[in-house]
């Protein structure tokens, strides 16, 4: 495997090899001998691939592949469900975030549905020490439990109807708190709409005990956000209703509620040159390996759209695109999405080729974006959006 610069090289060999590794070719073919039990007829391919640097696994599956310690996750970021708002839940909570930190996972967690600062609690408190007062807990956990030498990262978020959110604005501005973990506030289009008509804003939270309500100015709310993300960093935004428009994980059964601390734009695309991210690619022209070889494409952001899903029948394979989208059928006829409704596509790859499900699996499409293909017997076209 080459690295075009001893520092990447030097960088790979800290994070990556396990103890009693010398050099990164010893870390590939620890790698593609998981391949071999799994996918042997393509196990020689992807080797090639890697040293070619087409196929760049995640970090985390260069730590866990043949690794002795079985506890090492090949997962590099999870997203905990929310707790609910009893103790119960919460410290299940606490008890998966530690063990998900334990295998070496980065991780998630949106703190909404706990009851805001001064709301009704029957117990001898009687009254809650906020939403915020449980993050302190998620942050020490990752203080104590050390992922080889390093603590655990964590992003917080909370939604921006939650009563807590000004609280929340400050929470990291005393040295000290949450030093391992982001936070963000989970914005939504109607919140920046009532910011761009100067419009009051409502902070909300209901449970069975009681309802709290509040009003601020959006604007100024929206001001504060700002200087203090300018000030020390944080909090973020998080543009929930974007990533729910852009993300097929409603329709799978597992609807966005938070993230870690990625980002769409730094995903990567396979080119001829290498992966390089879709933010690097914006309005370029580049060549991309497809089914047939490379083509030549150029990559933009197309802003929003309608859009309809054609998925094969038995999976979860699909392309989303515009409803005037044109496809290559079965019997050669060429059929907008919106009427392609029971028909049969022509299968753009080949039969048993690395570019079914497995190619897939093995990270060679990847990211938050769609692709969406324009097939004829005259041209192929590829267009990629990102958010």
């Amino acid at each position: 495997m080459q690295f075009k610069t001893e520092l990447t090289k030097s960088i790979f060999n800290s994070k990556y090899l396990l103890e009693g590794e010398t050099n990164p070719n010893q870390a590939v073919e620890r790698v593609v001998s998981v391949v071999q039990d799994y996918y042997p007829e393509y196990a020689e391919t992807i080797k090639q691939y890697i040293n070619k640097r087409w196929l760049l696994p995640g970090g985390s599956i260069w730590r866990a592949a043949r690794n002795p310690d079985q506890n090492v996750s090949v997962v590099n970021c999870t997203t905990l469900p929310q707790p609910d708002d009893n103790l119960e839940s919460i410290f299940d909570s606490y008890y998966w975030w530690a063990k998900y930190a334990a295998f070496g996972q980065g991780e998630g967690v949106d703190i909404s549905l706990l009851r805001p600062r001064g709301a009704k609690v029957h117990n001898s408190s009687k009254r809650s020490t906020g939403a915020i007062s449980f993050t302190h807990i998620y942050d020490a956990v990752l203080s104590t439990i050390a992922q080889k030498g390093r603590r655990g990262a964590s992003l917080i978020s909370i939604h921006i109807t939650h009563p807590d959110v000004p609280e929340f604005i400050y929470v990291k501005e005393e040295e000290g708190i949450l030093e391992n973990s982001n936070i963000s506030i989970q914005v939504t289009d109607k919140f920046m709409e009532s910011v761009l008509a100067d419009e009051e804003w409502a902070f909300t939270f209901t449970n069975k005990y009681e309802t709290i309500e509040k009003t601020v100015s959006a604007k100024e709310l929206f001001g504060e956000i700002c200087a203090h993300a300018c000030k020390m960093g944080d909090p973020g935004l998080q543009f929930i209703d974007t990533a729910k428009r852009f993300s097929n994980s409603d329709y799978l059964g597992m609807p966005i509620i938070s993230t870690n601390a990625c980002l769409s734009g730094k995903e990567m695309l396979l080119t001829e040159e290498g992966y390089f991210t879709f933010k690097e690619l914006e309005n370029k022209e580049v060549t991309i390996k497809t089914p047939s070889g490379y083509n030549r494409a150029k990559i933009w952001s197309n802003g929003y759209k309608n859009v309809v899903r054609i998925m094969k029948k038995g999976n979860h394979n699909n392309i989303t695109c515009t409803p005037d989208h044109k496809f290559l059928t079965i019997d050669d006829k060429i059929v907008e999405a919106q009427y392609l409704n029971g028909q049969r596509l022509k299968y753009w790859g080949k039969e048993n080729s690395l570019f079914d499900s497995v190619w897939v699996q093995l990270g060679f499409i990847q990211g938050d974006s769609c692709l969406s293909v324009y097939n004829t017997h005259r041209r192929k076209q590829y267009e990629l959006y990102f958010n």
